[in-house]
């Protein structure tokens, strides 16, 4: 057990994957699932199919339905998915009765924000996309905060991506209502947790995370593997710290439905009953202040 931040005791963080990773720049050595770097050379290597910019998909925890993850997602809402990679929950939340307004896919890689933008465009239906080349532990960088004075921010949205001739650039900007509805983390923290040190910059992204967040009604949901009693431990108490409430062994489908009655999603009867899945479904809500 290793020393953590404020004193905290941290666990060695063990983490697996759904999916093999194959690379041939790292045929000999481990891959860093907390490398930005190394993420970006995974997506250049994967194939692009130039008539439909399809690719193959790169699915955390794909023992998780999407469309049980979507149907959690506050219908008509500002969503934000944190290390989106090029999974699909994107165009599965597209295709829920009440989409979100605005979709937001933020990751360390170029390279799968530009393939996103030519799979879904700045506007799908009803929704706005955005597209932001960010990290997630800078969040309050690229949106506004729940204490923020303003209605609106502007997000510059910012790219340089490798390609065949070279480097590409495109920027673009979005109008967004101060603060988000949800946050999706689906196999983020997992990465982070992969890295040495990772109570720095885990505390960092929950605290961003806390600001941008709509007071009392904002949540971050959370798919990762199984946490270790001392890791949850560890999130309560920064959650305590940064104005964040988490409830572990959440039923997604039970979550789904009060979504649908439009009622605000509580610690009262969303507790999973498969106690022994290998996965962890959380959700953490703003406290209010």
């Amino acid at each position: 057990m290793c020393s953590g931040i404020h004193g905290r005791a941290l666990p060695t963080a063990s983490v697996r994957l759904d999916f093999d990773l194959s690379m041939s720049t790292s045929n000999t050595k481990a891959f860093d699932f907390a490398s930005p770097a190394e993420w970006d050379v995974f997506y250049r290597q994967q194939q692009l199919d130039e008539h439909t910019y399809q690719t193959p998909n790169t699915e955390w925890h794909d023992s998780v339905a999407l469309e049980d993850i979507a149907a959690a997602v506050p219908p008509n809402s500002t969503c934000l998915v944190v290390g989106c990679g090029t999974s699909r929950l994107p165009q599965v939340l597209l295709q829920q009765p009440a989409p979100p307004r605005s979709l937001i896919m933020l990751d360390t890689s170029p390279t799968c924000l530009e393939r996103l933008k030519q799979l879904y465009g700045d506007t799908c239906g009803t929704t706005t996309m955005d597209y932001v080349c960010g990290d997630a532990t800078q969040l309050t960088q690229y949106f506004a905060t729940s204490s923020s004075s303003k209605n609106k921010i502007n997000i510059d949205i910012s790219c340089t991506t490798a390609t065949t001739r070279g480097f590409k650039s495109y920027a673009t900007t979005a109008t967004r209502e101060s603060s988000v509805d949800i946050i999706v983390d689906k196999g983020l923290m997992d990465a982070i947790l992969c890295s040495e040190g990772w109570d720095g910059p885990l505390e960092r992204m929950l605290q961003e995370a806390s600001q941008v967040l709509k007071p009392a009604i904002g949540q971050y949901l959370l798919i990762s593997y199984q946490l270790p009693r001392t890791t949850r431990e560890f999130l309560v108490e920064v959650g305590r710290d940064v104005g964040l409430e988490w409830e572990y062994d959440v039923d997604l489908s039970v979550v789904a439905q009060g979504r649908q009655a439009g009622d605000k999603v509580s610690s009262t009867d969303n507790k999973t009953t498969s106690g022994e899945s290998r996965i962890n479904i959380a959700l953490a809500t703003k406290i209010p202040t």
